[in-house]
């Protein structure tokens, strides 16, 4: 299985708290037990993700947000998540889309 590395997996959780919040909770209820399952080149692009979320759930109170699973399949970035509303899943499908342009592993 293919993991990000620990120390940009521990940022993304630290500042990005309550859009991964699934990191303490089965797999039953959240696939981000398993952490980040892709390669550290899509982590800008990831992290810039979240901050748009984050400042977005922000904005929207009462809105929330939790992405349940980041992961690599067959080459492609996949985000999932519970909650949320239309523009939440125009960013997250979004950046999903800009992942076809930036290499998954950096210097491969």
């Amino acid at each position: 299985m293919i993991q990000m590395n620990a120390n940009l997996t521990r940022k993304l959780h630290t500042d990005f708290p309550m859009l991964y919040r699934g990191i303490d909770l089965s797999p039953q209820a959240s696939a981000m037990c398993w952490g980040f399952e892709c390669g550290d080149g899509w982590y800008s692009l990831i992290y810039e993700l979240s901050e748009h979320l984050a400042a977005y759930q922000q904005q929207c109170l009462g809105l929330d947000l939790e992405i349940t699973q980041v992961k690599s399949k067959l080459g492609r970035l996949c985000i999932h998540s519970r909650g949320g509303d239309t523009n939440t899943r125009r960013m997250i499908a979004s950046a999903c889309e800009q992942a076809g342009t930036v290499a998954e592993f950096p210097n491969h």
